[in-house]
């Protein structure tokens, strides 16, 4: 049992907290043609500025706040809005996301710091990973500071 993250999303959960022109950041987003930033937003309600910078195809979303990576997700089920992850199976080492069930995340991580009606919380070094179910099965993954 482990709370690292080894894999793709690992190297994303590495990076929260950095700021968006930081070269590892810039790195991530190279390695795909398809990420676009979308136009920068204020939060009402804390005044905080929100950058989305989405791979559609790739099914990736990372949110900056105030300049920081505040939160990487990905699709595994896809969505509305992104296509599913074209290898779910390489986001977290020792977890197959294209047949993980809840019961397979906590065999993987143990038990959650927190457990949701739909999701397993977990606190990581420097993040939090939230994986999120639809039918029982994996839908998204994601990592972030753990504020909203």
């Amino acid at each position: 049992m482990s709370t690292t993250i080894q894999g793709e999303l690992g190297r994303y959960a590495e990076l929260i907290g950095a700021r968006k022109d930081d070269p590892r950041v810039l790195e991530l987003l190279q390695r795909s043609p398809h990420f676009r930033e979308q136009q920068p937003f204020v939060d009402p309600s804390s005044g905080a500025e929100w950058i989305v910078v989405e791979s559609v195809a790739d099914g990736m979303r990372l949110q900056f706040r105030d300049g920081v990576l505040a939160k990487a997700s990905a699709e595994v089920a896809g969505s509305a809005h992104l296509d599913a992850a074209a290898h779910p199976d390489e986001l977290i080492d020792g977890l197959d996301l294209r047949t993980a069930t809840a019961d397979d995340v906590v065999a993987r991580f143990g038990a959650p710091t927190k457990r949701g009606r739909t999701s397993l919380q977990y606190a990581l070094e420097g993040a939090t990973l939230t994986v999120a179910f639809l039918d029982e099965r994996v839908r998204a993954v994601t990592v972030s500071d753990g504020r909203r």
